[in-house]
């Protein structure tokens, strides 16, 4: 499922084989890390090298590919304090926030219920999606993944589409 999505995203090629197996944490270098957990989730892990180049139009395209599906797609940045938190189901985007150095650029949708009592691991302080560990800490309240199985997922690496 999952690279079935990243193929029909343009985020692989279509029909690629994987440069590699990674079994531990973020090893995906400059492409994506396609991983399943508990048959509900498929996980895919890019470097920002894979999705930066993407992003202007991943939003409309994760919205088209959402039909029958939840996709829940999270981008965190730590040196901009940059985070972008989307959910998607069927064909709609139900919530939408973009921050990068305190400053909120798009917050669209209600907050879901899972946003509610978010607390910064490193500054303690509590709020909206206002960073990476805020980001991350929803994203495992949402799929019942938590930061570490994520990141710990192993799976076949993809190089990222030209």
């Amino acid at each position: 499922m999952g690279k079935d999505l990243a193929e029909r995203l343009g985020l692989i090629k279509a029909g690629s084989a994987p440069v590699k197996h990674a079994e531990k944490g973020f090893d995906v270098e400059d492409g994506l890390r396609i991983g399943a957990a508990d048959g509900s989730w498929s996980c895919i892990l890019g470097s920002p090298h894979a999705l930066l180049p993407r992003m202007e139009h991943l939003s409309n395209d994760l919205t088209g590919q959402s039909h029958g599906r939840k996709i829940l797609f999270w981008f965190t940045q730590s040196t901009s304090g940059g985070v972008v938190f989307e959910i998607h189901e069927n064909g709609t985007l139900l919530r939408k926030w973009i921050e990068a150095e305190g400053k909120v650029f798009e917050d669209i949708g209600d907050a879901v219920p899972e946003e509610g009592g978010l607390v910064d691991r490193d500054t303690h302080e509590g709020g909206p999606l206002h960073s990476e560990w805020t980001v991350l800490e929803l994203a495992a309240r949402m799929t019942g993944i938590s930061v570490d199985e994520h990141f710990d997922m192993d799976g076949p690496v993809y190089a990222a589409a030209p």
